[in-house]
């Protein structure tokens, strides 16, 4: 998945160190949360962007979000300034908080991580999530019929328009 390995690779991986320290866990086991909760993440954006307007509502916040600063500053990653911004991602995202559970309940299952440990992380995840995107954005405009990024974003989200078939991708088509 191309967003998981922009997140990587950001900054020498130092924004996914930064958020394994806050949590009290090892560089390794945040890269196993994380592989484990993005599919939930991408799923819900694709499906937001095939809604009216969801494209053009996703452009218009990476465009003027900063999300970007989460990659590109490691550090905020400590802040609960960052906690609180991927919480009202993962808000508009899932539309409650019960779906954020559900998507952290199942990841536990399928990483053998804490539940606990994956609840913190998932807006922490969701401020990287959208930092990737954010930079692989950058210069791209809206053209007069419609958005020229959505075949991007749907790629970069991994495959046809980020939809994943099973795991927790496919947990949440039955969620919505």
């Amino acid at each position: 998945m191309e967003i998981l390995e922009q997140i990587l690779k950001a900054q020498g991986g130092s924004s996914v160190r930064e958020m394994a320290t806050k949590l009290g866990i090892g560089e390794a086991e945040a890269k196993t949360g994380m592989a484990s909760l993005l599919p939930a993440l991408t799923g819900a954006l694709s499906r937001n962007m095939q809604q009216s307007g969801g494209t053009e509502n996703l452009f218009n916040a990476l465009r003027n979000g900063k999300h970007e600063r989460y990659l590109e500053e490691p550090s905020r990653m400590q802040s609960e300034e960052t906690v609180q911004d991927g919480n009202k991602i993962l808000g508009h995202l899932f539309g409650k908080k019960e779906v954020s559970r559900e998507v952290a309940q199942a990841a536990a299952k399928e990483s053998g991580m804490s539940y606990g440990t994956l609840k913190k992380m998932l807006p922490m995840l969701a401020t990287m999530a959208m930092g990737s995107m954010s930079k692989k954005t950058q210069g791209l405009q809206s053209t007069g019929g419609g958005l020229d990024v959505s075949g991007m974003l749907g790629s970069f989200l991994g495959g046809s328009q980020g939809e994943q078939k099973g795991g927790l991708g496919g947990m949440l088509g039955k969620l919505f």
